[in-house]
């Protein structure tokens, strides 16, 4: 190298010197710029993966945003539905107590040869002494006043009061002013039974004194007169009452009707004596 610069004139060595001074500045460059973009990708690229994980965590907290969204009106599309089924589940469990009501009815007619029919009950008056219901029949339907009303298992009720046009009242055996002929089922002994005052439910009078009244002794109606068939249930023994000077005994009886919660009745329009 020394001798290759000593063999050079003044203008060759000035050439070479700058040639050379080229070279030193575009490699200083070179390596200014490694350099340089060396440390750029050192702070630059932890900073571009920074940003993608928030941007993807980003888009996934607005994916999620929406998907609630989604879930919010999926709810609310399958309360709908859920309410539509239970409507739907209301209206075909009316549908089956009613069919069972009408089964009922149809195997009361077989079993004790009545001609009935069936009524809804359309108004009630549940306070007072007396105790009244409306139903839906009336003259139109063949409906007459006095004839008996039961539940379909042939529970007594009570029987026809007054009679409209398409409606008609029917007065419970609660009432004072109703007196059924009735009978002890097991001791075939008959006696009466009634409503008591101020509605404080059924008594039982005119029983003979020495003939056995336990409670639970069932109490259906005798037939004896024309408005009753026999064999009505009306209700229970509950208690009884002796005096030793008196010519009969008296019972408290337990209605077999739950009279609040009457839905639908039974006319019977006739029956054999």
């Amino acid at each position: 190298m020394l001798s290759f610069w000593r063999s050079l004139n003044n203008f060759g060595k000035a050439v070479f010197l700058v040639l050379l001074s080229i070279v030193v500045i575009f490699l200083a460059e070179v390596r200014a710029d490694y350099l340089v973009r060396n440390a750029l990708d050192t702070v630059s690229i932890p900073v571009a993966q920074f940003f993608d994980g928030f941007s993807r965590k980003v888009l996934g907290v607005g994916t999620f945003i929406g998907n609630i969204g989604n879930l919010t009106e999926e709810n609310k599309l399958l309360s709908e539905r859920l309410k539509s089924l239970e409507a739907e589940n209301a209206q075909i469990e009316e549908l089956q107590i009613e069919n069972q009501h009408l089964r009922e009815q149809l195997g009361l007619e077989q079993k004790q040869g009545y001609d009935t029919l069936n009524a809804r009950v359309v108004a009630r008056e549940p306070t007072g002494i007396v105790r009244v219901i409306t139903v839906n029949r009336g003259q139109a339907d063949g409906v007459a006043v006095r004839m008996p009303v039961v539940v379909s298992e042939g529970l007594l009720v009570g029987y026809i009061s007054e009679v409209y046009e398409h409606s008609a009242r029917v007065t419970f055996l609660l009432d004072a002013s109703l007196e059924v002929p009735a009978r002890l089922q097991t001791s075939r002994v008959d006696g009466m039974v009634k409503g008591q005052e101020l509605g404080q439910g059924l008594i039982m009078e005119l029983i003979p004194q020495g003939v056995e009244v336990t409670r639970g002794n069932r109490i259906v109606t005798s037939g004896i007169g024309d408005i009753f068939p026999a064999g009505l249930l009306i209700g229970y023994v509950q208690a009884v009452y002796q005096a030793p000077d008196e010519l009969f005994q008296k019972a408290d009886v337990l209605p077999a009707v739950d009279f609040e919660r009457l839905e639908q009745v039974v006319i019977i329009t006739a029956f054999e004596q």
